[in-house]
């Protein structure tokens, strides 16, 4: 509850400029939601005023970022656009699945899809569920094709 006050308390404020420091640590999933939704809707665009904040988090940095700086020892290593980001520096991006009436022909066939250059199977979880891990360079697109396939 400290944690979402002091957020709150901050974001009050009008500001040209945001410096937050892992704003949504410890904050649950939900309130981190409200949180970046009201920040990007009301600061950013409303207000006309730039957030910059610190994350460890990619996944959050993907989601709400329009823009990325790595940093390592203090030092610049890349910078850009998240979806950039991503495809420059990692050739190929995995992909968990957790999938029900999963039998190998099932595998076999989401092993076929273009795009995928392996899969890993991570065991099952019930019977007839099994999770696995695809490897691709290209996720939408890989993602895209499998459409076109009903399991």
């Amino acid at each position: 509850m400290l944690a979402r006050l002091s957020v709150a308390i901050g974001l009050l404020r009008e500001f040209p400029v945001y410096l937050l420091d892992k704003p949504v640590s410890g904050i649950s999933r939900d309130i981190a939601e409200e949180i970046y939704t009201y920040m990007k809707e009301n600061i950013n665009r409303k207000a006309n005023a730039t957030i910059i904040y610190a994350t460890h988090n990619l996944v959050e940095a993907e989601r709400y970022a329009d823009r990325v700086i790595l940093m390592h020892r203090g030092k610049v290593i890349a910078q850009g656009k998240p979806d950039e980001l991503i495809t420059e520096t990692f050739k190929e991006q995995s992909i968990d699945f957790e999938a029900s009436n999963c039998t190998r022909d099932v595998l076999k066939l989401v092993e076929g899809i273009s795009g995928i250059s392996s899969l890993v199977e991570l065991g099952k979880t019930e019977e007839d569920t099994c999770r696995f891990v695809i490897y691709t360079e290209n996720p939408r697109g890989s993602l895209a094709k499998s459409n076109h396939y009903h399991c």
